[in-house]
């Protein structure tokens, strides 16, 4: 069966469910979505791969639990599948390969839904977001978000991120019209990114914008944000293809989270209010 006609008929039941032999007294919860163990890596378990370096989206509090966006998000999912949520901490440049390898069932960890990742997993859409830069405070080098203005600047960049590939391509662009090259700085995590720019080896990092925001705000009195958003994409949870009952359960408890209020509050909590929730298609 069809991802999208097998949603359609999750999603039906759902609310059949719902409204199911009750006369109408008003909103109610939306019905628990079932998913059977031989889905699951463990039985009555979610293992959700993230990199859990990333904030606001998922990183460690204190005493060194994940917390944020995604992090919330997973677990209100996990809730509707009457799962208990585990985190699996995995490297962003192999986490397809984690989720493929059954290390998780998931992915859940900021993903720009691209062709190329498109080809190796399913995507379910649950936010946009974009790329964007941050710079030092002042902005002294006056980078803007026209990336020509990024030529013969050193720019961070997350390894395994779709922002490498794009400073790649405007770095060729530097080159073929006379001028100096980008020079990539690639960094193994979202914190190593943001200490390149605060000790001065870096003119900017070139990122996804719900991270930049976070870091602009953290410090505010160092860093700024260029104002302006490229390519707006559509971040998804990727699910194994050869799991299409799962990625069906995960998109009606989104669809779930999302009608109930639930993730309102979650993108609210984190500071994420305005960005767009795209319809829930894949």
């Amino acid at each position: 069966m069809k991802l999208g006609v097998a949603l359609a008929a999750v999603l039906t039941g759902v609310l059949a469910v719902s409204a199911c032999g009750a006369e109408d007294t008003g909103p109610k919860e939306p019905a628990k979505v079932a998913i059977s163990s031989e889905n699951l890596v463990q039985s009555g378990k979610l293992l959700m791969c993230a990199e859990i370096a990333s904030p606001p989206q998922e990183f460690y509090d204190e005493q060194h639990k994940p917390i944020g966006s995604d992090v919330d998000t997973g677990d209100a999912i996990a809730a509707q599948l009457g799962l208990e949520p585990v985190w699996v901490n995995s490297a962003f440049d192999t986490i397809i390969a984690s989720v493929k390898s059954g290390k998780c069932d998931i992915v859940l960890s900021g993903q720009f839904i691209t062709p190329e990742r498109q080809q190796q997993v399913t995507m379910i859409p649950y936010i946009t977001a974009g790329q964007g830069l941050l710079v030092k405070k002042g902005n002294s080098e006056n980078i803007s978000i026209d990336l020509s203005t990024l030529c013969g600047k050193k720019v961070v960049v997350l390894l395994g991120g779709i922002e490498a590939d794009t400073l790649n391509t405007a770095s060729k662009k530097c080159e073929s019209d006379g001028s100096s090259k980008i020079d990539p700085v690639v960094a193994q995590s979202q914190s190593d990114m943001a200490q390149q720019l605060l000790t001065g080896y870096a003119d900017a990092i070139f990122h996804d914008t719900p991270i930049n925001a976070y870091w602009a705000n953290q410090y505010s009195d160092r860093l700024d944000m260029v104002p302006g958003v490229l390519d707006p994409f559509k971040v998804g949870i990727s699910v194994p293809k050869n799991k299409p009952e799962l990625a069906v359960a995960i998109a009606a408890a989104l669809k779930n989270i999302q009608a109930d209020g639930t993730y309102d509050k979650i993108r609210a909590k984190w500071g994420l209010e305005n960005t767009e929730v795209p319809a829930l298609t894949y």
